[in-house]
């Protein structure tokens, strides 16, 4: 079984290197092409993506690696690598992938017509300054393949970059993870 992390805006940075290290993760999958673009801070790193990159851009990146795989295949997504993940889940075509854990993934919110067709956990924080999280969760709480809930933690805190970053709840989440990713 191959273990891939599909990354946040800030891309393939040290922090993300350590947790696939620990992780024994496989592939990384990243909107700039493995380059650590060292970015100041999270408006910086948005802004590029954004105007650089973008979300069909990066989905369209995520299924081309993804097509090239003929393992079964573990996904983990952070942000817009989790809102990638859940574009990517009503794709019948990527049978490979068996399972999902995504983080933050507040874009998800603008595709709740899609109807996985693999197993997709998806991890929200306790609210988003642009929509209602409960609301949300909600919505996404009937859907099949799908597992929804609320953490007491805010948007990027499994990132040693983002300013929500908590240490506590990124050790138990690393905790988690690792049976995750030993139990598939």
């Amino acid at each position: 079984m191959q273990t891939i992390i599909v990354t946040d805006i800030f891309g393939k940075s040290n922090a993300l290197i350590a947790l696939a290290k620990a992780l024994n993760v496989t592939q990384i999958i990243d909107p700039y092409d493995g380059l650590d673009m060292r970015f100041k801070n999270e408006p910086e790193a948005y802004c590029y993506f954004s105007e650089q990159i973008g979300l069909d851009r990066y989905l369209q990146k995520a299924i081309e690696c993804l097509s090239q795989s003929s393992d079964r295949v573990l996904l983990i997504g952070f942000s817009i690598g989790a809102s990638v993940i859940w574009r990517l889940s009503e794709l019948p075509t990527l049978k490979q992938i068996k399972q999902t854990l995504c983080f933050y993934g507040s874009q998800i919110r603008h595709y709740t017509d899609i109807n996985p067709v693999f197993d997709i956990e998806l991890i929200f924080p306790s609210s988003e300054s642009h929509y209602d999280v409960t609301s949300l969760t909600t919505t996404l709480a009937n859907k099949s393949h799908v597992n929804s809930y609320q953490v007491n933690n805010l948007h990027g805190f499994m990132n040693a970059h983002s300013d929500n970053y908590h240490d506590l709840a990124y050790q138990n989440q690393i905790k988690r993870l690792r049976f995750f990713v030993e139990g598939s």
